[in-house]
């Protein structure tokens, strides 16, 4: 059923006594299986929304339905990737796979065969007994990532999961990720700064205006998948990253 956002607010208020607008009338649907990123500057709300749909923060107005049930709080049908990878130092790259499934008090025994087939799909079945300091920054994300779906959640939210990567391991795990979620057909909502990057994954690119954010237009991705790093050189990508350029480029707001 996929994700609807209505009218969403965010405000908070600062230590002075006054008022941050982060968020203003927020209007989305996500259709459940698709891939949407969120385009937008430093600031724009792109983090505090995925926030709201994923429980962790309460607007202060408008509605969010996943699955058709309005999120009131942290739901275990929604995972969610970091862009720091957030693994436990002294757990095992199993381990760490394994936290939702200690967290939500469900039958170990249920969930560690998924586990370890998530660590082969993403490629890092070998490392199951390492520990994430044994690991480089890219293998993190991985396990990040195979913990966001070990208990088989709907939808993955993804926050920069890769923006501290170098350029070379962003691009190999941003195939790691269409390849992970092609066979799996998660509804995902990933944040990104990088107009290739939200090209390259996504079916539809939501563009936000900075603070308030609001959807400022929502650009549909016709580029044919499965898609592999060849696709950058097609005109298509190259009209889709320089319409969307040209959107930051007139507020003078993007890099």
């Amino acid at each position: 059923m996929g994700i609807e956002i209505s009218g969403v607010e965010q405000r908070f208020d600062t230590m002075d006594g006054g008022t941050v607008h982060a968020l203003s009338g927020i209007n989305l649907s996500v259709a459940s299986g698709s891939f949407v990123a969120l385009l937008g500057p430093s600031g724009c709300g792109k983090s505090t929304l995925l926030k709201v749909i994923a429980g962790l923060l309460a607007q202060t107005g408008g509605s969010v339905l996943v699955n058709g049930k309005p999120v009131a709080e942290s739901r275990y049908d929604v995972g969610m990737v970091f862009q720091d990878a957030r693994l436990l130092p002294w757990k095992t790259v199993l381990e760490n796979v394994m936290i939702p499934i200690r967290v939500q008090r469900r039958k170990r025994a249920d969930y560690i065969d998924r586990a370890r087939a998530l660590l082969d799909v993403a490629g890092i079945a070998d490392f199951a007994s390492r520990y994430p300091a044994e690991l480089s920054g890219g293998m993190q994300q991985r396990v990040a990532i195979c913990r966001a779906l070990v208990h088989d959640p709907s939808t993955i939210l993804m926050d920069e999961p890769f923006g501290a990567l170098d350029a070379m391991t962003r691009e190999t795990m941003n195939l790691e990720l269409l390849r992970i979620w092609s066979g799996s057909q998660k509804t995902v909502v990933f944040v990104t700064h990088s107009i290739p990057e939200a090209v390259f994954l996504a079916d539809r690119v939501v563009v936000m205006t900075p603070r308030p954010g609001k959807v400022q237009e929502i650009v549909e991705v016709d580029l044919p998948r499965p898609r592999d790093l060849g696709i950058m050189a097609d005109p298509g990508f190259g009209r889709l990253t320089g319409h969307l350029r040209g959107l930051f480029n007139a507020r003078g707001d993007i890099h």
